[in-house]
């Protein structure tokens, strides 16, 4: 989610909603973050669209395809509330990308702290029931740093969102600030990028990692009419970087 807009999402779930399905699994730090499960040599996705369109996907390239959970919080908070429902619609897809409630700079470090949980904590609940989960990362703050990066296994595949998150010049430099220190603490493997990639901010800091690039939903389908204007062009962002493409895997 956008990590500088303000959501209400904040005051209709709280802590004591979740704990019906909290996993048994190790927990870090003061915060008691979940621990994950390494995610490493997986097949790239194909496609990664939004959950809640998981039915527009022929049945024919479910395999190939990854949900991600980059929508509004509001969308996510049936997910949250009873996520057992939705493991065997999951089940029939190649994988998902964790769930990610929102992260934003106007939230108190505490919500911040307890979306970052809960982020982790349903991940490690699909990944318990046998569904490809791709660890994902949200920070707002160099601040969340000692939180955000907690288990996610070190050379795992990762997954970040940058849509929404390029806007400003301040959005930019906590996004890089972000990448810098996701590729120190955690090393990934992979690192799945859904959103534009401005180069002011993965300039120089993506030679230690593969990247796969997914621009987002609303790009591409701007990019297929071909009715977006040049500097709303997603590609125009893009480094000039090995970067992979999925679909040649």
């Amino acid at each position: 989610m956008i990590f500088n807009s303000r959501s209400h999402f904040e005051f209709a779930l709280s802590p004591h909603e979740i704990q019906s399905w909290l996993p048994s699994a190790p927990r870090l730090g003061d915060e008691k973050i979940m621990q994950l499960r390494p995610v490493t040599d997986i097949p790239l996705p194909c496609n990664v669209i939004a959950f809640d369109k998981h039915k527009n996907v022929a049945s024919k390239d479910q395999h190939s395809t990854f949900l991600h959970f980059y929508v509004s919080d509001q969308k996510l908070l049936p997910l949250f509330r009873n996520p057992k429902r939705y493991i065997y619609r999951f089940s029939k897809f190649g994988g998902i990308i964790g769930p990610d409630l929102s992260v934003y700079r106007s939230m108190a470090p505490s919500s911040r702290t307890f979306h970052i949980s809960a982020n982790r904590a349903l991940t490690r609940l699909f990944q318990d029931h046998g569904i490809l989960t791709i660890p994902n990362v949200r920070w707002a703050f160099e601040s969340d740093f000692e939180t955000c990066f907690l288990g996610i296994p070190n050379g795992s595949v990762v997954a970040i969102s940058t849509h929404g998150c390029c806007r400003t010049l301040e959005d930019r430099d906590h996004l890089r600030s972000g990448v810098i220190q996701l590729l120190r603490t955690v090393a990934p493997s992979r690192l799945l990028v859904y959103g534009p990639m401005p180069k002011d901010v993965f300039r120089g800091v993506c030679e230690e990692t593969r990247i796969a690039h997914y621009p987002s939903e609303i790009a591409s389908a701007h990019t297929k009419s071909s009715s977006m204007h040049k500097s709303e062009n997603p590609h125009q962002l893009v480094l000039n970087l090995e970067i992979e493409d999925p679909k040649k895997e």
